[in-house]
């Protein structure tokens, strides 16, 4: 049979991975779906979609992702719910 290879990641290659334009690119379309269930639960929210860099991994190293915030005038419990449950109907829709 065929030579066995196996694959061992280096640190160096997967923060590489970790900051690609790729995996920015899937965290900030996830935050989007995030942000068009949260605006069809709640309307009048203004929710805005940016990528950041965030602490990951077993290392807690940087790794690309993204960032949802509501921008409207509401008081903070019903931002932090109408985003909770954004997130729950994306979840459900995949």
């Amino acid at each position: 049979m065929g030579k066995e290879v196996k694959y061992v990641p280096t640190k160096s290659g997967v923060r590489l991975i970790g900051m690609s334009d790729t995996v920015r690119d899937a965290a900030v379309a996830g935050a989007e779906r995030v942000a068009r269930e949260a605006s069809r639960i709640h309307p009048s929210g203004t929710y805005q979609v940016n990528p950041a860099v965030v602490v990951a991994g077993r290392e807690n190293e940087k790794r690309m992702g993204a960032v949802v915030a509501d921008k409207s005038e509401r008081s903070g419990g019903w931002r932090r719910q109408s985003l909770r449950r954004g997130i729950q109907a994306a979840r459900v829709r995949l």
